[in-house]
């Protein structure tokens, strides 16, 4: 895992170094599926650039975090610290006791939503302070841009995906920077972003203009780019949908069956790929039922064959966590609670399970019984843990 102190123009050159017409051959090593089935067939975006912003808004001084002195060492933790640690919540923005209790309890981290509060910052900066020592929450905002935008009202509003994907990358990387600097100052270190799926027009992300483009080779591009920008600025990016929603369904109301492992590894791991070998720090895994990849009726955020892929693909120091549990997919269509689903995925092989609806005392509660009990091992909570308190100790570090 590489420091967040990357300079802003990294995602320019190593576009550029990923070979001719901004396209990473060298970078995958297996060309993609020829377009020969309607499965494969990815017809041409045309959306319209608008114009460069003139004048930016000033960037507020992003508040200072004071890092613990030594990283607490998990294995010294009880059961219960160790499953706080591996569970993600979600709040309403201006619900400060939500997130402060979540804070204290030593979450790996709380996910934002709307409606947007006046009063983010000070919530943010309270939750840090009643935090345990050395294990401050992240706090985390879905900042893709256009409909997928929840502090837009607080900062700006961002372009769609579809949009900056006609940017050359260096523009990309500017306007992640510039925004994500505003989200740090605000107190919220991670960005549940870039969309690393490709557009396939039919489909849920495409219909949401949440992609890039269509091309796999020009989305890692793209991915690559707004990483570097987001990590300049001591915003934490998060690499999403593994292994591709491109051709899913909206996995919010119910379950998504996508093309098969041969063909996502073609097409849709693409962007993957390049963004692990460019040092993504998290990757977020989708709730995607894939033939010759997952088992029976479980989607990738819950299969052990899938996240086991994943580490190897991934490397050892990438954390992995899942989209949120509380989607139907994940939960509700397969006959099962977010706690028992985070359970599951945690079992699986990720190291945050994420369930922003489900009340968080339960499902740290579903956690901690599974680590008593031997379902859970401990040697592998621990070892989650360490990834999410390294990534803290990044967060924490000045910019």
């Amino acid at each position: 895992m590489t420091s967040f102190g990357v300079a802003i123009a990294a995602g320019a050159t190593a576009a550029l170094a990923l070979g001719s017409n901004q396209h990473p051959v060298q970078a995958v090593g297996a060309p993609p599926a020829k377009p020969s089935t309607a499965e494969n067939t990815l017809p041409a975006l045309s959306p319209t650039v608008p114009p460069v912003r003139a004048v930016l808004p000033p960037v507020p001084t992003p508040r200072a975090v004071k890092p613990a002195t030594t990283q607490p060492d998990p294995a010294r933790w009880s059961n219960q610290q160790l499953a706080s640690i591996l569970v993600m919540t979600g709040a309403k923005m201006g619900d400060a006791t939500a997130i402060e209790h979540a804070a204290e309890e030593g979450v790996a981290g709380v996910v934002l939503f709307g409606p947007s509060s006046p009063n983010l910052a000070a919530t943010t900066s309270k939750a840090r302070a009643i935090a345990p020592r050395g294990n401050p929450a992240l706090i985390a905002s879905d900042e893709e841009g256009g409909q997928v935008q929840r502090l837009g009202s607080l900062i700006y509003p961002l372009p769609s995906a579809e949009v900056m994907g006609h940017w050359n990358p260096a523009r990309i990387t500017q306007a992640a920077h510039d925004y994500a600097l505003r989200m740090r100052a605000l107190g919220v270190g991670m960005d549940l972003a870039p969309d690393t799926d490709i557009a396939i027009p039919g489909y849920f992300i495409a219909a949401e203009h949440r992609s890039f483009s269509n091309d796999p080779r020009q989305v890692a591009i793209d991915v690559d780019a707004w990483n570097d920008g987001v990590r300049a600025a001591g915003v934490l990016g998060v690499v999403k949908h593994w292994p591709g929603h491109g051709q899913a369904n909206d996995t919010h109301v119910g379950g998504s069956t996508v093309p098969s492992w041969s063909v996502l590894q073609r097409r849709d791991l693409i962007p993957f790929t390049v963004a692990f070998a460019h040092h993504a720090d998290a990757v977020m895994v989708g709730h995607l039922q894939v033939p010759g990849l997952t088992e029976g009726s479980l989607p990738a955020s819950e299969s052990p064959t899938a996240l086991r892929t994943l580490r190897a693909q991934a490397g050892a120091s990438v954390l992995i966590m899942t989209d949120d549990l509380s989607m139907a997919a994940a939960s509700t269509t397969l006959g099962i609670t977010p706690a028992q689903a985070a359970v599951r995925s945690l079992v699986a092989g990720a190291d945050v399970a994420m369930a922003c609806w489900a009340p968080v005392d339960q499902v740290i509660s579903a956690v901690t019984q599974a680590i008593d009990n031997g379902q859970l091992p401990r040697n592998k909570a621990v070892a989650s843990a360490r990834r999410v308190l390294t990534l803290k100790t990044h967060l924490a570090a000045p910019h």
